[in-house]
């Protein structure tokens, strides 16, 4: 599932940023809501004002607390995956269980790409929930043998290459965000007539 971005109280760092939508709370509901969003290629951002996933199930800590349905049903049918890695260990699991799991489900690695259609371009998004990319070294990223592996183990080639396709082969634009600890999201814009236009130019 898509990376969670679970905002403390941290939204006033987000200015000048666009979001096509805002999900309050990263609870089962909220953590839904951006899987399904991302999957419709928006641009989402969570807000919980919790120091981690849970929404309710992070804050209702009373002794007692557990699901009033059985567990099973708060699963993500969305995933099989996560459907067969996740094994409840109650009936009717209690608060802890309840925030493993959704720390899990948060915490999967993954890798999502989307497409959308902006008329003149089209915009590719490759997105991941990795440690993220150091902002003292983002603007080298795209050097030619800028590498950050050790001696040897890489060319520093790869994005450099990419750049030059992109930008100066088809006219278009890459562009990455990152914040480290949470994601980091490589965006492609590609105009749909730009090569022909720069060919019979």
């Amino acid at each position: 599932m898509g990376a969670v971005q679970a905002v403390r109280h941290e939204a006033q760092s987000e200015t000048g940023t666009e979001f096509d939508a805002i999900v309050i709370g990263a609870g089962v509901a909220g953590l839904y809501q951006l899987y399904k969003l991302r999957e419709l290629g928006l641009r989402v951002r969570v807000f919980e004002a919790g120091s981690g996933v849970g929404g309710t199930w992070y804050w209702n800590r009373y002794p007692g607390a557990r699901f009033d349905s059985e567990s099973w049903t708060y699963g993500y049918s969305f995933s099989k995956e996560l459907l067969e890695e996740w094994d409840w260990e109650e009936h009717f699991a209690a608060q802890p269980q309840t925030e493993r799991y959704l720390n899990y489900v948060a915490d999967k690695p993954t890798l999502q790409v989307s497409t959308r259609d902006l008329g003149e371009a089209v915009e590719v998004r490759v997105r991941d929930n990795g440690t993220g990319i150091p902002p003292e070294i983002r603007d080298r990223l795209f050097q030619p043998f800028f590498t950050t592996k050790p001696t040897g183990e890489g060319t520093g080639l790869g994005l450099s290459i990419s750049w030059d396709i992109v930008t100066q082969q088809h006219g278009g634009a890459i562009a990455v965000d990152s914040r480290p600890g949470e994601f980091t999201e490589f965006t492609i814009r590609l105009p749909r007539h730009g090569l022909a236009g720069r060919r019979s130019a």
